[in-house]
C-alpha cells in the first residue's frame, strides 16, 4: 500500500541497528538530530533508523519548531569522528565485507549486540542533553498518565500520540487509564516496560503489522517476554493488529482498545488474547 503501516519496520528489527520511533513531525525533526550523535557515539557506532508513519506523519500539516542557526545543531552533533577505519581514505585501505569464520563471526555478533544495548543508555543521556537545548524531551518511554493506571494501551508512533485524548476522556469517567508509547524500540526497553506495567491489570498492544502464525506481533511478544522476568507481574497482555496499509486510527478505535483492557481486568483474563 502507498500509505504506511509497520510491516517494513518489523523487517528491520533484526538488523542490529538502533531504531527510534517518531510520533509527530516535530519528533521526526528532533530525533534525526539526536540520531546523528547517537550513531557516531564511541560506545555505539551503529546505524540508526528514525521510523515514522507514512502519510499519517510524513504528510501532516503541522507547525514544527526548528533551530534558525545551524551552528546550534552542528555543535550538538559535533565533529565527524576520526581514528576509526573507513573506506574514504585511499592511503589507508581497509577490507569490508570479507569472509569471516565462525569463531570470528560470533565475536563480531557479540560486539554488535553489546553496542546495541549500550545505545539505549546513550540515547537516554543524549535526549536529556537535547532537552536542555530545545525544551523538548524524548524519554525512552513516553508514559501518559501511567502513574496509577490499571488499564493501558501500548502503541507505536502516530496512533500513540492521538490516543492521549481517549485517556483523558476515560480518566474523566473515573477509569484509571494510561498510555505507553516508546521513542526507541531497538534496543527494546524491557526494564522500563516492567517498571511501567508493575501495577497494570490489563494491557492492549496495538500493532500495525502482523507476524503471521505467531499469535501476535513482535511488540506483543517482546512485552510478554519482558514481563515474564518479573515474577510478581500479573498484567494480562492482549494483542490486536490494526491500521494495516495506513488505515486511519480514530478515537473510537482507541476506546475499543481500552474497553478490551477494561473487560479483561474485570474478568481476570482475556477472552480473545489475539485478533
Amino acid at each position: 500500500d502507498i500509505r504506511g503501516d509497520h510491516s517494513d519496520l518489523y523487517y528491520a528489527l533484526g538488523t542490529g541497528w538502533v531504531i527510534l520511533t517518531a510520533a509527530t513531525p516535530q519528533a521526526v525533526y528532533d530525533l534525526n538530530i539526536i540520531a546523528l550523535r547517537l550513531a557516531e557515539h564511541p560506545d555505539v557506532r551503529l546505524p540508526v533508523i528514525v521510523a515514522y508513519d507514512g502519510f499519517l506523519t510524513s504528510h501532516q500539516k503541522r507547525k514544527v519548531q526548528y533551530f534558525k542557526d545551524r551552528a546550534v545543531v552542528q555543535n550538538f552533533v559535533g565533529e565527524r569522528p576520526t581514528g576509526y577505519p573507513n573506506a574514504s581514505d585511499p592511503s589507508r585501505p581497509v577490507t569490508i565485507g570479507a569472509h569471516m569464520l565462525g569463531d570470528d563471526l560470533i565475536n563480531n555478533n557479540y560486539q554488535q549486540s553489546e553496542a546495541l544495548y549500550r545505545a539505549g543508555e546513550v540515547f537516554e543521556q543524549l535526549q536529556l542533553e537535547y532537552a536542555l537545548l530545545s525544551g523538548r524531551e524524548y524519554p525512552t518511554l513516553d508514559l501518559y498518565r501511567m502513574e496509577d493506571a490499571e488499564v493501558a494501551v501500548f502503541l507505536l508512533n502516530s496512533a500513540g500520540f492521538s490516543a492521549k485524548d481517549t485517556v483523558d476522556k476515560l480518566r474523566a469517567q473515573g477509569i484509571k487509564a494510561g498510555l505507553v508509547r516508546p521513542n526507541i524500540i531497538r534496543p527494546f526497553p524491557a526494564d522500563q516496560i516492567r517498571q511501567a506495567l508493575k501495577h497494570v491489570k490489563a494491557l492492549v498492544v496495538g500493532e500495525r503489522a502482523d507476524v503471521y502464525g505467531a499469535h501476535g506481533g513482535y511488540m506483543t511478544h517482546e512485552i510478554r517476554s519482558a514481563l515474564q522476568q518479573d515474577m510478581n507481574n500479573r498484567t494480562i497482555v492482549i494483542s490486536r493488529i490494526f491500521g494495516v496499509g495506513g488505515k486511519d486510527f480514530y478515537q473510537e478505535d482507541a476506546e475499543a482498545f481500552f474497553q478490551l483492557a477494561i473487560d479483561a481486568a474485570n474478568k481476570g483474563y482475556a477472552e480473545k488474547p489475539f485478533d
